[in-house]
């Protein structure tokens, strides 16, 4: 029995060195799938694809356990509504990276798109944080914190609890994934003001509901959505798909009114038979023993899979069910659908740890803390918040005994 770090387990791990702290988690890699003209691999081949996922460490980006060589990105190919650079990118941030050279076995590629991936950025709700439950609402819709998720410019969930307990609705942008209920859990966290700021630019994304075509209205969450002023109406909107709405909020009625809204489509640039490697939750089992709705970062996809050509990892196929977290590997079909050749199931965080190290990267790729082997792997995210200078390119050769971490992990029974 062992504390482990599979991938796609959360797990964080913050630390504190004579009176500095530091801060690691493993995350799970969201996405990886192949873009135009390319596949993305998972048998050592070099060749394009695309990443979608939290960024989990630097030296290049790494995204879902590769690195990419991000030398050619610059202000034209790394896009982000905030106007923030490469060297803005944090910890936690959702990206999408567009690589060439993509080797999977030897976890390396060259970017050359980054785009940054936000699920809301706007105002906080009224009475919007729940501090026994570690949930908060921006613009209606539901968010969970926990121990992976990381907070920039605001200390923590409690320090936003402060800021609202005062009378203010803090700006907040949030990346994650949401579950099949709509929950988005966060891997990060900015604040951008402390209070609503009139006028500014907002954005959302989440699955329609209440579609009005005459009133031009939807909802996500508890939010209303106006797209009154969009002409024509957006293409393909409609009950149950994913969309990604930007425009403004208006505090007075918690409508957003719409400049854009576009319905996500996981499958877009890809081929028949291209290779698709992506996270998300069981949205609903649409045939039993057959198909199911994965909701994803960037959308829905139907996923088909039968009990003698796909293997399981990590639970059985009486695991799959509406709410589970999986990883779907496989092959793009004509019909947009995943032939899934592997589905793994993600474990969520059990166990929460607050120690010294007492044996530093012994054995490989493990700390032993209060006895106990902790294993990472390729998806662990470091992050070092140490003093007023933290290391930006940090990783396990940095950790030193008698540092003090912080750990979220699961309890592995399979050695």
């Amino acid at each position: 029995m062992r504390i482990a770090a599979k991938g796609g387990i959360d797990m964080v791990l913050p630390r504190r060195k004579k009176g500095s702290r530091i801060a690691f988690a493993l995350l799970s890699a969201l996405m990886f799938a192949s873009c135009g003209g390319g596949s993305s691999t998972t048998d050592g081949g070099g060749t394009g694809g695309t990443g979608v996922g939290p960024v989990t460490g630097f030296g290049s980006v790494i995204v879902n356990g590769i690195a990419y060589d991000d030398a050619g990105i610059d202000n034209t190919n790394f896009l982000d509504d905030h106007g923030r650079t490469k060297a803005d990118l944090a910890a936690g941030m959702m990206v999408k990276v567009t690589a060439a050279g993509v080797n999977d076995l030897q976890g390396i590629g060259t970017a050359t798109k980054i785009e940054v991936q936000r699920h809301v950025d706007g105002p906080l709700d009224n009475n919007g944080v729940d501090l026994a439950t570690g949930t908060f609402r921006v613009m209606g819709q539901a968010v969970l914190a926990d121990t992976t998720t990381v907070f920039d410019n605001v200390a923590d969930l409690v320090a936003v609890d402060n800021l609202a307990g005062s009378g203010n609705r803090p700006e907040l942008e949030v990346h994650g994934i949401a579950d099949n209920a709509g929950t988005i859990h966060a891997t990060f966290v900015h604040l951008w003001d402390n209070n609503i700021v009139a006028g500014r630019a907002v954005q959302v994304k989440g699955t329609v509901e209440n579609d009005n075509a005459v009133g031009k209205t939807f909802t996500l969450g508890t939010s209303r959505v106006s797209y009154a002023t969009i002409v024509p109406a957006p293409a393909g909107l409609d009950n149950g798909v994913f969309v990604e709405v930007k425009g403004t909020f208006q505090a007075a009625d918690n409508t957003i009114a719409a400049t854009s809204v576009t319905v996500g489509d996981p499958a877009s640039g890809q081929s028949a038979g291209d290779l698709v490697k992506s996270e998300g939750y069981v949205k609903r089992i649409i045939a039993a023993g057959a198909q199911f709705e994965l909701i994803g970062a960037d959308g829905l996809q139907r996923i088909n899979w039968s009990g003698g050509t796909t293997a399981f990892k990590d639970g059985t196929a009486a695991d799959l069910l509406a709410g589970a977290r999986v990883v779907v590997e496989g092959k793009r079909n004509l019909d947009k659908t995943v032939a899934a050749k592997e589905i793994s199931f993600r474990k969520p965080s059990n166990i929460r740890m607050d120690t010294t190290v007492t044996v530093p990267a012994s054995p490989p790729a493990s700390l032993r803390l209060f006895g106990k082997t902790v294993f990472v792997n390729s998806l662990t995210q470091f992050r070092d918040s140490a003093g007023t200078t933290p290391l930006r390119t940090f990783g396990l050769a940095n950790i030193a005994t008698d540092n003090t971490l912080r750990v979220s992990a699961f309890l592995d029974n399979s050695t």
